[in-house]
């Protein structure tokens, strides 16, 4: 007996089925989510206030005058500088291992670089050799009317040449230095040479 042929079946498509249901509605959702928290993200941003101006901390340079000439020791000296001059450090350093005691104010100048003041009454070679980064007599500046001597160091590691202005005075050596432009050194100069000395 002759048995029935089977009917051929039509074949399955393997085209991917288009997405419905939940699985579409969450992915849609998540995009709507992640638009609307970066735009909260954006006003925050504009709205919340931020700092302007100078990162430096205030130094209490008073408080550090009070300490040198409480020490008397050293000579203090003040120098009248304009408001985009920001003290950056002030201090006596202490007598030790042959120096003698030393005022210090460091500055950032309002051309954001560094420059600082260090003033001794007695001093040895050895402090000025260390106050001027290991400078060497280069030639002369008028600063004021008076003649200081100008050392130039060369740079540490990473790190800047400095420029030195010296002046030995009769009871006290200044010495002005710094990475700064020369033409701020000599204007921390002239107001440390105006400035009154504070005499312990």
């Amino acid at each position: 007996m002759t048995q029935p042929r089977s009917q051929p079946q039509p074949p399955q498509s393997t085209a991917p089925r288009p997405a419905t249901g939940s699985g579409g509605k969450t992915v849609l959702n998540m995009v709507r989510s992640l638009a609307v928290i970066g735009a909260m993200v954006a006003v925050v941003y504009l709205l919340v206030p931020r700092p302007q101006g100078s990162l430096v901390q205030p130094v209490d340079v008073p408080g550090a005058a009070q300490v040198a000439l409480a020490a008397g020791d050293v000579p203090v000296v003040l120098p009248e500088l304009g408001q985009d001059w920001q003290v950056t450090s002030a201090r006596r350093d202490r007598p030790e291992n042959g120096f003698p005691a030393g005022w210090h104010l460091g500055y950032l100048t309002p051309e954001q670089d560094y420059a600082g003041l260090e003033v001794a009454a007695a001093p040895t070679p050895a402090w000025i050799e260390r106050a001027t980064s290991e400078g060497v007599p280069a030639t002369t500046q008028e600063v004021s009317g008076r003649s200081w001597t100008v050392y130039e160091s060369e740079p540490r590691g990473a790190g800047q040449p400095r420029t030195s202005l010296v002046l030995d005075d009769d009871d006290r050596v200044l010495v002005v230095t710094g990475s700064a432009v020369l033409d701020e050194l000599v204007e921390l100069a002239e107001a440390a040479s105006a400035a009154p000395v504070e005499v312990p």
